[in-house]
């Protein structure tokens, strides 16, 4: 059975207090939106969303649901407009099995695995992520699929795990020196860093993201990297720009999730900041 992830926030478990720096940040970003004629960035950023984020965004403002999810840059958990089609899976042998039964539908061009410690990942894949990851990658590359990859820190407290957190360390600490971003990457075509738990904090934000950057792109120079956008973490749309404008400089683009449907118009009015003038 695939998992479509449609309520994939809901895992993002980490949380973060915001800092004098980081409302600083805040501060800063707000003020550089607002003397800029536009704010999307010169590039086409990558998106990856569940079909139903999108269709909350769409329900509040279909124009920016199209504007950002209706491109080729986009990829749509479950499938939406033209968007690529892309399905996800929380295990790894699941996927195999899917794969061995032909269940997985023809149109789909693009996979995702989600390992995280959780009951739809099983223990040996949450212990062992790097076999695991690097099992589902191969088999879809053979299938001739995009892959994308989106190890959760919540892995390095999975017990027995390979590389497990201290009891000083936080998730984010052990995630990166287990270097889990770096296995990923050297497989994958995309690799989330799934930091939107301390999206609330754009400084510690930056700071993990950068670590993953720097470890994902010396394994693989030519990976996409995504970070991590949730409604879940967020109770204002300033808060997800002053997240995503914090790491504009090192990301390809972000997984937006609105688990459960939590404060969509968060989402839309965060897209509306990116899309429309200043």
């Amino acid at each position: 059975m695939t998992v479509p992830l449609a309520s994939a926030g809901a895992r993002r478990r980490q949380g973060g207090a915001v800092t004098l720096a980081s409302a600083a940040l805040l501060l800063i970003s707000l003020l550089t939106w607002r003397s800029s004629p536009t704010t999307p960035p010169a590039r086409a950023e990558v998106w990856v969303a569940t079909a139903g984020t999108i269709e909350a965004i769409a329900k509040l403002n279909p124009n920016v649901a199209d504007g950002i999810f209706r491109a080729p840059n986009a990829y749509a958990l479950g499938g939406w407009g033209s968007s690529v089609p892309t399905m996800a899976w929380a295990s790894e042998a699941v996927f195999a099995a899917d794969v061995r039964a032909g269940a997985i539908p023809s149109s789909v061009r693009a996979v995702m695995y989600d390992p995280e410690n959780w009951p739809s990942t099983p223990v040996a894949e949450q212990r062992d992520p790097g076999t695991s990851m690097r099992a589902f990658a191969n088999l879809a590359r053979r299938h001739g699929y995009y892959v994308i990859i989106t190890p959760h820190p919540s892995l390095t407290a999975a017990s027995g795990a390979v590389c497990a957190q201290r009891q000083w360390e936080t998730a984010q600490r052990a995630y990166v020196r287990c270097g889990i971003v770096a296995k990923a990457a050297r497989f994958a075509d995309a690799v989330e860093t799934q930091a939107q738990g301390l999206e609330a904090d754009p400084a510690a934000y930056r700071s993990f993201v950068a670590a993953t950057v720097e470890q994902a792109r010396a394994a693989n120079p030519k990976v996409v990297m995504l970070s991590g956008l949730s409604t879940a973490f967020a109770t204002r749309p300033s808060q997800l720009f002053a997240a995503w404008l914090s790491v504009n400089d090192l990301v390809d683009g972000h997984y937006l999730a609105i688990p459960n449907r939590v404060r969509p118009e968060v989402a839309v009015g965060f897209l509306e900041m990116l899309t429309l003038p200043g």
